[in-house]
């Protein structure tokens, strides 16, 4: 999350790129970045716009509805709202006012998606009021997109226990076969599914056990009623995430 620690940090990038200002804007669940970097994921219900600019030199500046008046009061900054659409459009303006080439998360014919969350009606806002907008996509790598230490140490022991669990499921397979038996695609993922409960994994949907053709759908999950048995000289692909249960794992 931003805070007066960064900032310094933040505005020599903005100088770096040649940006006068990082604009954030929130509204609902339209851009993950801006709400993470903002602390606003899961902490708040953003149902009012809300506004934040790290200018390149100076004090960033707060603009967010009155009747959610501490929307942003955990953030560093000059504080400023709004109640009417008029009071909105002019607060804006006001907010933007001296910024000629302003960062923002936007990306050039939406190259990439996952940064291109600005919607089209403040880009024209913005335009008409004769700025430049920037992709943040630079900005966004840096600081919103790079692990901490122990983030990346989770990956790795993560990393290790689905190595371990995946191996351990082609043996399960192969052992079954070789004693003539057969397996299915359903007994494989649930075994796999319980091997995370142990080692203390968590995905947010089961991994992905896929015979023949199955293996060429991307989204396929096989179900207790709906899946293939694996046979000698099947092709079996096997697709499996998953992380630490501790908060901010990756």
């Amino acid at each position: 999350m931003l805070d007066a620690q960064r900032l310094p940090e933040i505005q020599q990038a903005l100088a770096d790129c040649g940006a006068d200002a990082w604009l954030f804007t929130c509204f609902q669940q339209n851009d993950p970045v801006s709400l993470d970097l903002l602390g606003l994921t899961g902490r708040h219900l953003v149902t009012r716009r809300c506004y934040y600019l790290i200018p390149r030199r100076g004090t960033p500046v707060k603009l967010n509805h009155r009747l959610e008046p501490a929307m942003l009061a955990h953030l560093p900054g000059e504080q400023a709202y709004y109640l009417t659409w008029r009071e909105h459009a002019e607060g804006l303006a006001r907010l933007v006012d001296g910024s000629r080439r302003l960062a923002a998360q936007y990306s050039p014919d939406n190259q990439l998606p996952n940064v291109s969350r600005l919607d089209a009606g403040t880009a024209d806002f913005l335009r008409q009021r004769g700025i430049e907008l920037l992709s943040s996509a630079e900005l966004v790598q840096r600081f919103a997109a790079t692990w901490t230490p122990e983030q990346l140490a989770g990956h790795r022991r993560a990393c290790k226990l689905l190595h371990e669990i995946v191996h351990a499921a082609f043996d399960r397979v192969a052992t079954t076969l070789r004693n003539g038996g057969e397996d299915d695609e359903h007994a494989v993922q649930q075994f796999i599914v319980e091997r995370f409960a142990g080692a203390g994994l968590w995905a947010e949907s089961d991994p992905i056990v896929g015979v023949n053709a199955h293996s060429a759908d991307p989204h396929y999950q096989p179900g207790p009623g709906n899946s293939a048995p694996i046979r000698r000289g099947d092709f079996l692909l096997i697709d499996l995430w998953a992380k630490e249960k501790a908060a901010s794992s990756v």
